[in-house]
């Protein structure tokens, strides 16, 4: 998930075929899928979700939270933000479960949608990091704040924003994709 989440998907094909060679667990095929569509990896990830959906028909929280949230990461990854807003809509009553990915990925949404004003409540969340501290979407969430920032014009706040999240990732590893600029080149 962490790979996938830094955009750093060349392995996650590998690591997720691992996992489920190993494993058919609920959990570890609602990370797989999680990883797989983060990448873009449609198909695979349809196969997976496919599966929960017939071996846990009654699952609350896994057809209410994870599948959604899936789904929802694919429809963004086709460029299709509003129909990503739309499934996660399904989870609200159970966004605690998920630990923040629903709030972040929502914003990314909206963000897509050039939305900048629709921030969600990342900037709660970022300081008030509940039951999941070492998440590291509350970092990315930073970034997240400070394009939405940019977006409304609102520069001081981008500004400071930006800062926060440098402090977090300045002794990140210059080859992350997330790092790299978008000539390739990573930075020094």
């Amino acid at each position: 998930m962490r790979d996938a989440l830094f955009g750093d998907c060349r392995l996650v094909k590998e690591q997720t075929a691992r996992a489920i060679g190993i494993s058919h667990t609920q959990l570890t095929m609602v990370n797989t899928g999680n990883a797989l569509a983060i990448c873009g990896e449609f198909s695979q990830t349809q196969t997976i979700t496919g599966e929960l959906t017939k071996r846990f028909p009654k699952d609350t929280i896994l057809n209410k939270v994870w599948l959604p949230l899936v789904q929802a990461r694919l429809e963004l990854h086709r460029g299709n933000a509003a129909q990503a807003i739309q499934l996660l809509e399904t989870t609200r009553p159970y966004e605690g479960y998920a630990l923040f990915q629903i709030v972040y990925l929502r914003a990314q949404a909206y963000l897509n949608q050039q939305r900048g004003r629709r921030r969600s409540r990342i900037p709660e969340d970022t300081r008030y990091k509940g039951s999941q501290p070492t998440s590291p979407l509350y970092s990315l969430a930073r970034l997240g704040l400070a394009r939405a920032a940019a977006l409304t014009g609102d520069t001081a706040r981008a500004r400071q924003a930006y800062q926060d999240f440098f402090v977090l990732w300045k002794d990140a590893d210059p080859d992350i994709p997330f790092c790299k600029r978008p000539d390739g080149s990573t930075r020094s």
